[in-house]
């Protein structure tokens, strides 16, 4: 093994910047110092602490920026709301551009486009998941008021 004095580490292994002890580097601290395993601590935790701190203090400033940066772009927040929606189906957005082409870009039951700046909803069955269409808001009530009284009736 070669010492710390020499500066060089075998493979898998670091030099520590500050006491110049070789240590292996661990998943969350790359820079662990030997000195600092007595006290419990690591520069990783420290530097999270820092972190902690910082963002303490400048809560409102971080805040004003995502309010701004949000205003700034909606239309990048409304397609990543909207991609995240369709992941809960197992869909993706090439995936709801298919089937709303096939659907004539309308509604699966009255066939009616959605108003500008609206989109179709995604009708799925809540028992297996399995998607079966895009309706509109009002066919998607309907069917969800008719379903529930059904399984009501049932019960």
């Amino acid at each position: 093994m070669v010492s710390a004095t020499s500066g060089v580490a075998p493979a898998r292994m670091r030099v520590c910047q500050r006491c110049g002890q070789i240590y292996q580097p661990t998943a969350r601290c790359q820079k662990y110092c030997g000195r600092q395993k007595e006290r419990g601590s690591c520069s990783w935790q420290e530097n999270k602490e820092k972190t902690r701190i910082w963002l303490a203090e400048h809560r409102d400033e971080i805040r004003a920026y995502q309010k701004q940066w949000t205003q700034d772009n909606r239309a990048r927040v409304r397609q990543r709301e909207r991609v995240k929606t369709l992941a809960q189906y197992g869909i993706s957005l090439d995936d709801y551009e298919i089937m709303l082409s096939s659907q004539n870009g309308g509604c699966a039951i009255c066939k009616k486009e959605p108003r500008p700046g609206r989109h179709l909803d995604v009708d799925h069955d809540h028992v297996d998941g399995r998607v079966r269409g895009l309706l509109c808001l009002t066919c998607n009530a309907a069917l969800g008021m008719i379903e529930s009284e059904w399984l009501a009736k049932a019960m």
